[in-house]
């Protein structure tokens, strides 16, 4: 059975926020740690990628830095390939605090036979929301070291299945899984969203 780790990527500068989307509280906890309790139903192996790992020890995980400091969402994924064997990577950014585990077992069973899984959602792409097989870790080098950061430089690269049909999973839960919090009027509506969930 393949092993399974879970990437927390905290290296957004949430500068529309003003303040670190990350540490932001919702119900009582971080948002980070609402991610990380999304991930722990998946895997029990998880890590935050980020270059302020003081900021994160609350958390409880192991943290590691960038390799390549401050490019972006490749990056991380190549920091945990780097750091941490295994067989895929779970992305997940730390504004999205509302994930499903349904979405992630359904990309586990597509991305088999591929190198990338990457969930496709009202016509959208969600390359933090992806599953990547540690067969990328080469790949993902080589663009960053050509100063090629962009994911999709990635997905031309790879063997990548785009998967747009999630059948078991009712539209609220997609939509949650996907929304992620980029300013104030974000925060406010994942507050109700909190507060629906624990009534």
């Amino acid at each position: 059975m393949p092993d399974y780790c879970g990437v927390l990527l905290a290296g957004g500068q949430s500068s529309r926020m003003g303040t670190d989307k990350a540490l932001l509280e919702l119900g009582g906890l971080k948002t980070i740690q609402w991610v990380d309790e999304g991930i722990r139903k998946i895997t029990e192996q998880r890590v935050i990628i980020t270059n302020q790992k003081e900021r994160f020890s609350f958390v409880g995980i192991p943290y590691y830095p960038d390799v390549f400091e401050g490019e972006g969402p490749m990056a991380g994924l190549h920091a945990a390939i780097h750091y941490l064997p295994s067989d895929y990577y779970l992305l997940s950014a730390c504004d999205t605090p509302f994930l499903s585990p349904a979405v992630y077992e359904v990309l586990k069973q597509q991305v088999v036979g591929h190198d990338i899984a990457i969930p496709v959602f009202n016509g959208k792409f969600h390359p933090m929301s992806g599953v990547y097989s540690a067969e990328v870790y080469e790949k993902t080098r080589e663009l960053l070291n050509q100063g090629k950061r962009s994911m999709k430089a990635l997905f031309n690269e790879t063997d990548t299945v785009f998967v747009d049909h999630f059948p078991s999973i009712d539209t609220v839960e997609l939509e949650r899984h996907f929304f992620n919090m980029n300013d104030s009027n974000d925060y406010e509506k994942a507050q109700e969203i909190v507060k629906i969930i624990k009534s």
